[in-house]
């Protein structure tokens, strides 16, 4: 039977490889397996380190391209057509970190005729279960790194957020500091407003995006 392959390509830190690069090893892939590469979706999202608190399908609903191959795959089974029987990807901490979820996924598209294989690891469960654990355990790690930062923040009565507009944050005081210039512009912004002024009529004059504007108000 022709194998049908879908690449999917992934990054959601800007150190990660490349998607084109991923892809492109992903194409001579299939290139020398002789499988027909029936569509290359790209995903260039990051998804929560809150996500292990969720189900699987919680999951990949936060990941708009992943849900769009669990939908095409779903649609297959139903209509009984076949679209793709052959999911790749790079490595397996780009289809999903969590190795419970990512167990789950896999079954779910073997239902819809999915094999899922990762091109530097293979398809091996125990390889898979190996390289999913590694990258759950580095964002656990960021998340406890975040942590003791906020609460070293918060020992040493530093703010803990970013200074919000009219103030900066001043270290040596420990505390937000009033930009005059801004303040003098902030008010400006509410009197325009309150006067009647247009959402974009108030960024163009003020320099700022729309989305901005609505923040401050």
């Amino acid at each position: 039977m022709t194998t049908l392959s879908i690449l999917f390509g992934r990054v959601s830190t800007e150190d990660q490889k490349t998607v084109g690069s991923q892809l492109n090893e992903l194409r001579q892939n299939c290139i020398a397996r002789n499988e027909t590469v029936v569509e290359e979706i790209t995903e260039h999202h990051s998804v929560s380190t809150n996500e292990f608190d969720t189900d699987w399908e919680e999951y990949v609903s936060k990941i708009p391209k992943l849900k769009y191959i669990f939908e095409l795959a779903e649609k297959q089974k139903i209509d009984n057509k076949i679209i793709f029987n052959k999911l790749w990807v790079w490595k397996w901490d780009r289809f999903s970190r969590d190795s419970s979820f990512g167990d789950i996924m896999i079954r779910r598209l073997k239902f819809c005729g999915v094999e899922v294989e990762s091109l530097l690891e293979g398809k091996d469960k125990l390889t898979r279960k190996f390289h999913s654990a590694v990258a759950q355990e580095e964002i656990e790690t960021k998340v406890k790194r975040v942590k003791l930062g906020q609460v070293r923040q918060f020992n040493d009565r530093m703010p803990m957020s970013r200074a919000p507009f009219g103030y900066f944050s001043d270290k040596n005081i420990k505390n937000f500091v009033v930009k005059p210039d801004e303040q003098k512009r902030y008010r400006e912004i509410v009197r325009d407003f309150l006067n009647g002024k247009s959402l974009s009529e108030l960024a163009v004059k003020h320099l700022m995006s729309i989305p901005r504007v609505k923040y401050l108000l």
